[in-house]
C-alpha cells in the first residue's frame, strides 16, 4: 500500500514538472486582468520583453506612472495582454527588454529601496528563475505628487522608533534606508516555502479562490481583484471636464481646453518639503547603486500635467491634504503661468541636485513633453486627467530614449 502510494506521488510529480515548465514559459500570455493572481511572478507577464525572463534589461521603478494607469489602459484592458505604458513603447522603440515595477501611491524612497528590490528578489526565489540584475535602472520621479507622498510617509507611516527630528540628517536617512533595503529581501521571502515552486498549482488555487469570491459578490467569474484592472466595461471618452473649463493651453492648431480644477500638489510644496524629499531620494539612489553596482541608474523627471502644457493664463489647482487615514482636496487656488514655471523649477532643480550628488544620470522629460503637447495636443485624459494617455506614454518613452542616448548632457534638449 505504502509502495503504491509512493509510486503515485512520484508519478504525479514527474507528470507535473513538464506542465510547470510550459506554464512558466507562457506567463506573458496570461491576460492583464489576471496578472495579480500570478503573485511574485506577475512582473514576468509583462509583454515588454522578447521572452519571459528578460536579458540585459531596463528596470523601471516608480508609482502609477511606471504602472501605466490612464486612458490607454482603460481602452485596452479587455484585449488580452496588451501594451499600455511607457515600458511597452520603450521596448518597441529600442528592442531592449523592459520590466516596470510600478507601485501606485508609493513614495519614491519606499518604492526604490524596498518595494522594487523585494519584488525582484521574490522572482529569484523560484528554482529555475535565474534573473540577472538589470543593465539599466530608471527611477521615475513624478513631480505632481511625489514630494507630497514622501512627506506623508514620513509624517504618518514611519515606525515608532524613527527619530522625526533627524528626517533631514543625511547620515541618519542613509542608515535608515540602508537597513530598509536589507530588510526587503527578508520581507519578500515571508511565507515562502519550497512547495510554492509549483507556481502553476499555486496560481490555480488562487483562481479557484477568485472564482468563489466573485461568485459571492455576484461579479463575473474571473473579475480582477484590483478594481483598476477589471475589464468588462466599454471605454467611452468623457470630455465634459474639459468642455466646462475656461482654462486653455497653446497648440500648433490653436487653443485647447485644460480641466479645472485639478489636484496637483507640486504647486503647494514648501521649500522644506522639497528639500527633505530630495534628500530622501538622494539617499535612496545611493542605496540603490550599492544594491546594483553594475547597473546604470538614472532619474527620470516627469512633470505634473500643469507643467506639460503652455497655459498662458495659468490654471486652477488644489492641494492634496493628507491625514493618517484619509485625504481631501484643498481649496482652489489660481496659479499664473509664471507661478507654475517657478513651482516646477523648484522641484526639478532639487531632484537634479540629488541625482548629481550621487552621480546618477538625470533625464528631464519636461522640454520634450511640452513640445509634444504643442504638436499633438492632450497628452493626458480625458477620463483620467492625472495620467498620460497613449500619446502621453509614447512621448514619455521617446523622451526617455533620447535621454538615455545623450552622453554630453543630463537633460533632454
Amino acid at each position: 500500500m505504502k509502495k503504491n502510494l509512493l509510486l503515485a506521488v512520484v508519478a504525479t510529480i514527474f507528470a507535473y514538472i513538464p506542465l510547470e515548465i510550459i506554464w512558466r514559459h507562457a506567463l506573458d500570455q496570461v491576460p492583464l486582468t489576471l496578472h495579480k493572481e500570478l503573485g511574485r511572478l506577475q512582473w514576468l507577464a509583462q509583454p515588454s520583453k522578447t521572452s519571459v525572463i528578460p536579458n540585459n534589461y531596463i528596470m523601471i521603478i516608480g508609482d502609477s506612472y511606471a504602472e501605466g494607469l490612464g486612458d490607454w489602459l482603460m481602452q485596452v484592458i479587455d484585449k488580452g495582454n496588451p501594451k499600455f505604458n511607457a515600458a511597452h513603447v520603450l521596448h518597441d522603440q529600442t528592442g531592449r527588454d523592459v520590466v516596470t515595477f510600478g507601485f501606485r501611491g508609493g513614495s519614491p524612497s519606499w518604492t526604490a529601496v524596498f518595494q522594487a528590490p523585494a519584488a525582484l528578489h521574490g522572482i529569484r526565489l523560484y528554482r529555475g528563475m535565474s534573473l540577472a540584475d538589470p543593465d539599466s535602472i530608471l527611477v521615475f520621479f513624478y513631480a505632481g505628487n511625489d514630494v507630497n507622498d514622501e512627506m506623508a510617509r514620513l509624517q504618518f507611516l514611519m515606525p515608532p522608533d524613527f527619530d522625526h527630528a533627524r528626517a533631514d540628517d543625511r547620515n541618519y536617512v542613509y542608515a535608515y534606508l540602508s537597513a530598509l533595503g536589507t530588510h526587503a529581501e527578508n520581507a519578500s521571502a515571508a511565507r515562502w516555502h519550497p512547495l510554492r515552486n509549483a507556481h502553476l498549482f499555486d496560481t490555480a488555487t488562487k483562481l479557484i479562490k477568485l472564482l468563489a469570491k466573485n461568485w459571492g459578490h455576484r461579479r463575473p467569474s474571473l473579475d480582477a481583484t484590483d478594481p483598476l484592472f477589471r475589464g468588462g466595461g466599454q471605454y467611452r471618452e468623457d470630455w465634459s471636464r474639459y468642455e466646462q473649463s475656461r482654462i486653455t493651453f497653446v497648440t500648433r492648431d490653436g487653443l485647447k481646453r485644460y480641466p479645472a480644477s485639478t489636484v496637483e500638489p507640486f504647486a503647494f510644496d514648501t521649500d522644506r518639503d522639497i528639500r527633505i524629499a530630495g534628500l530622501w531620494l538622494q539617499e535612496s539612489l545611493r542605496v540603490l547603486k550599492e544594491k546594483f553596482p553594475n547597473s546604470n541608474v538614472a532619474v527620470v523627471y516627469i512633470p505634473s500635467p500643469a507643467g506639460v502644457y503652455d497655459l498662458p493664463d495659468g490654471t486652477i489647482l488644489t492641494d492634496r491634504i493628507r491625514t493618517p487615514t484619509s485625504e481631501t482636496r484643498g481649496p482652489e487656488t489660481h496659479f499664473s503661468a509664471a507661478d507654475l514655471e517657478a513651482a516646477d523649477a523648484r522641484v526639478r532643480k532639487e531632484i537634479h541636485r540629488a541625482a548629481i550628488e550621487v552621480d546618477v544620470d538625470f533625464i528631464d522629460t519636461r522640454p520634450y513633453l511640452r513640445r509634444r503637447a504643442f504638436d499633438w495636443g492632450h497628452l493626458h485624459g480625458p477620463n483620467d486627467a492625472g495620467h498620460f494617455n497613449e500619446r502621453g506614454y509614447t512621448a514619455l518613452a521617446e523622451a526617455i530614449e533620447a535621454g538615455m542616448r545623450a552622453t554630453s548632457s543630463r537633460t533632454v534638449r
